[in-house]
């Protein structure tokens, strides 16, 4: 995948947690936060 496809499916999966209706359980957020963390390479402090 190019750069570009990568960031068009990372925000295509952005949007389609921000959808969701229902909670997620935490171990599921920290994992996303991490993904998230990981595909936008800032591993600073929030």
């Amino acid at each position: 995948m190019t750069s570009q496809e990568i960031d068009i499916a990372f925000k295509k999966a952005v949007e389609s947690v921000n959808r969701h209706k229902e909670p997620f359980p935490a171990d599921t957020l920290l994992k996303l936060y991490a993904y998230y963390k990981r595909a936008t390479n800032s591993w600073h402090n929030p």
